[in-house]
């Protein structure tokens, strides 16, 4: 994208996706000001998008790159090009990205439609925004799309659930809700970010962050995809196998999970909470577990 008051946009304004009056197409507005999509069938944008990765990699020396709002390199509007598909341009525009960052820096896309993006990227936002509430536009709730996508992960890319929250200020979130966000990017297997000021958080906040390490890579299998809207139950193979378990509710719910079942007829020597390192308890091979609103419970599998 670019700005209404950018040198590209009054430079350039031939290089923008254009509406059916053929002016450039505002597809935002922010900030007191439009923004407008690059035409990516045009191949002096293309080689525009080259020097700003290139100077982003070369000339800052950053590593690491999240590309944003990845959806408007393929929205709808009349381009230079129109025998290619949308989803071919934006495909073409991280080609070229990748192609001048070359295989060593890591690149994380997001607000992106998955399939031009196959193959391209290390990285893939799987979910939508996180914040400090349970429900909304940007809240916790939102994580669990990563959950019903784990198997993208390690496949395309490294899954990206979006960051932790773990902070007691300035957020609404309960100890629990702040744990099921945790369990659901510790399923996840996929990368992880820490969005708070680490030297603002209380110690127990801190020490809930060094549980989390060795960070698990295996993603978390929905036990029961088919059963419910939002799947509860996921169990996690590897070195530590995981057994998570949700209430998306606003009630408490029961449920009854069977360890053996889920390990295929193999016993687990001991099953503990992750979190307070409690055995749990197995009666006539089920655990029957209480779950309040919004809470979750991960055991981890001896």
């Amino acid at each position: 994208m670019v700005s209404q008051n950018s040198k590209v946009f009054r430079d350039h304004p031939d290089w923008l996706v254009m509406g059916e009056d053929g002016a450039p197409r505002p597809i935002m507005h922010i900030r007191e000001r439009d923004l407008f999509a690059l035409d990516l069938s045009n191949a002096e944008v293309l080689g525009h998008i080259g020097q700003v990765t290139s100077a982003i990699c070369y000339d800052w020396g950053y590593d690491y790159i999240k590309i944003d709002f990845l959806h408007f390199g393929a929205v709808k509007g009349g381009r230079l090009d129109n025998t290619k598909t949308r989803a071919q341009d934006l495909r073409r525009g991280l080609e070229v990205i990748r192609q001048v960052a070359g295989p060593d820096k890591y690149i994380l896309a997001c607000g992106c439609p998955l399939g031009p993006a196959v193959g391209i990227v290390d990285g893939m936002r799987v979910s939508g925004d996180v914040g400090p509430v349970w429900e909304g536009p940007l809240s916790v709730l939102n994580a669990s799309w990563a959950l019903t996508r784990n198997w993208m992960h390690p496949l395309f890319w490294q899954n990206d659930p979006d960051c932790i929250l773990v902070r007691r200020d300035k957020s609404d979130l309960t100890r629990k809700e702040v744990e099921t966000l945790a369990n659901m990017v510790i399923l996840s297997g996929g990368v992880w970010m820490l969005s708070d000021k680490l030297a603002d958080l209380p110690a127990e906040r801190v020490e809930m962050l060094e549980r989390l390490f060795p960070a698990p890579t295996t993603p978390a299998v929905p036990l029961d995809l088919y059963r419910r809207s939002r799947p509860a139950v996921y169990f996690a193979a590897g070195d530590r196998p995981l057994l998570g378990v949700f209430n998306w509710e606003d009630e408490p719910q029961t449920f009854k999970v069977n360890p053996r079942k889920i390990l295929g007829g193999v016993a687990a020597a001991g099953i503990r909470d992750f979190w307070t390192g409690e055995a749990a308890t197995v009666g006539r091979g089920t655990i029957t577990l209480e779950i309040a609103p919004h809470q979750s419970k991960l055991f981890l599998f001896a």
